[in-house]
């Protein structure tokens, strides 16, 4: 599966962390714009809610894009500009044939 590429146009790339693995955003993206860029569609852990969730509406009525970041658990992605240096925790993980899988 290809990873969905972003605007030719970018920011000053910046380094954050996704669920412990260092990757490379870039100011003036959101938190849920960096993690569909990566592939991930499910922004979190599915046994917390008992269904999966991820963006649906974009603009933060919805509250299904809540993801821990920084150890504050329930940020909206949606909402939330990447800054350096943020660890976003989604509770998932990417298991060796590349199917997610919680932790």
């Amino acid at each position: 599966m290809t990873k969905p590429s972003r605007l030719p146009i970018q920011g000053t790339p910046i380094q954050i962390e996704i669920d412990g693995t260092t990757t490379t955003a870039y100011v003036g993206e959101s938190v849920a714009t960096v993690l569909m860029a990566q592939g991930q569609r499910i922004f979190t852990d599915e046994s917390i809610y008992n269904y999966a969730r991820t963006i649906f509406c974009g603009m933060g009525i919805c509250h299904q894009c809540l993801v821990t970041l920084n150890e504050i658990r329930d940020v909206r992605a949606c909402m939330t500009t990447i800054q350096p240096g943020m660890r976003i925790n989604t509770g998932m993980t990417l298991d060796i044939e590349g199917t997610e899988e919680t932790q």
